[in-house]
């Protein structure tokens, strides 16, 4: 098994000596032979062809996406994607994901994943999934991707959880190409309060990180205090939402020039847990802090042979030209998880992607 060496994120540290045996352990490296989408990244033309919306298709959709992961399936939830306009080392979508299959944590490690139309999807090169094995005690869990546009790079972040200290800590790797990752680092370590850093959304604004996370129930925000790559965080401060009964699971984000985060989160009502939760849409102004009520978006779906029936999970949103992209995972009555994709006009406004097309 692959191990990482792991060691605290220094900004003074522009380079790492390892010898040669950590190299092939610690630097994924792909070979030139890789598989690849069907589509081309033309650099005159930035429009991608997409079909036509059906404004008469529920949200819901029932086809899931079909790549494989490192272990064979495609059982693969937590998406984070990204959208690059001109592309970015050759594609135009680049995606962060776990594999998770009937809920086995010992799968649930980081992966990249990326496309040109956004719907098919493969890995940028052999050999380089997963970023990280499973720690030796507990499990890695929640990716999110990272765009660095001042240094032209992609961090892919994700939550360790330690079954014996019973606290998470926070840990990326970085690429300037996106087949060779640097050694893992950690951004946030574990923490004596207890609190669970859960789904972190991540965005880099005005040069500095702005995290939003979940502790299970609430919505938490911190900043970092340096320029990135360089970390050093706030005190958490606990977002305060319209009051409603719902606790907050896993979420993600993307910023407008107007300074408005747009977020999708998991929740679920009284009575209810994790595995019961539906997807909904609210706003939150990153200069004054208001935050509009949640609006409900993606709910589970009423047919019991749905791939969605029992809960909507962590899921990711995109904004390509006009469209919004929800990719969004979900759990099926057999506990089995899968990825598919809505899509509209407005976040608030979900119709299925017609795969089939």
């Amino acid at each position: 098994m692959r191990q990482n060496r792991i060691e605290k994120f220094r900004p003074w540290k522009v380079g790492f000596l390892i010898s040669l045996f950590f190299i092939s352990k610690v630097i994924v490296s792909c070979s030139d032979d890789h598989p690849q989408d069907d589509t081309d990244l033309s650099e005159e033309d930035t429009h991608i062809e997409f079909p036509p919306i059906d404004l008469e298709a529920p949200a819901n959709n029932n086809l899931p996406f079909t790549f494989q992961n490192y272990l064979g399936n495609i059982q693969n939830i937590h998406p984070k994607v990204l959208y690059f306009e001109n592309g970015w080392c050759g594609y135009r979508f680049w995606m962060a994901y776990t594999p998770y299959p009937k809920g086995n944590t010992k799968a649930e490690n980081p992966c990249i994943a990326v496309s040109n139309n956004g719907v098919d999807w493969t890995v940028p090169c052999e050999n380089l999934n997963p970023l990280a094995d499973v720690p030796e005690s507990g499990y890695n869990s929640d990716t999110h991707l990272v765009y660095d546009e001042k240094n032209d790079r992609l961090e892919c972040w994700w939550r360790e959880y330690s079954s014996s200290l019973k606290r998470d800590r926070l840990l990326r790797r970085v690429s300037d190409n996106g087949e060779e990752w640097n050694e893992t680092e950690i951004v946030s370590d574990f923490q004596e309060d207890p609190q669970m850093r859960l789904s972190p959304a991540v965005n880099i604004v005005d040069g500095r990180y702005l995290m939003i996370y979940s502790d299970g129930k609430d919505l938490w925000r911190q900043d970092s205090h340096a320029i990135a790559p360089a970390i050093e965080w706030t005190a958490p401060v606990k977002i305060e939402q319209p009051a409603t009964e719902l606790s907050s699971w896993h979420l993600d984000m993307i910023i407008g020039s107007d300074r408005k985060a747009e977020i999708i989160e998991c929740a679920f009502g009284k009575g209810g847990n994790n595995n019961t939760a539906d997807l909904y849409y609210l706003t939150y102004d990153i200069e004054g802090g208001e935050v509009s009520e949640p609006q409900l978006i993606l709910a589970r779906s009423n047919d019991k042979n749905g791939i969605d029936s029992r809960s909507i999970y962590r899921s990711s949103i995109v904004k390509v030209e006009e469209r919004y992209l929800i990719y969004y995972s979900c759990i099926d009555e057999d506990w089995n998880r899968f990825m598919s994709l809505t899509w509209g006009y407005s976040p608030t406004d979900l119709h299925a992607y017609p795969f089939e097309l």
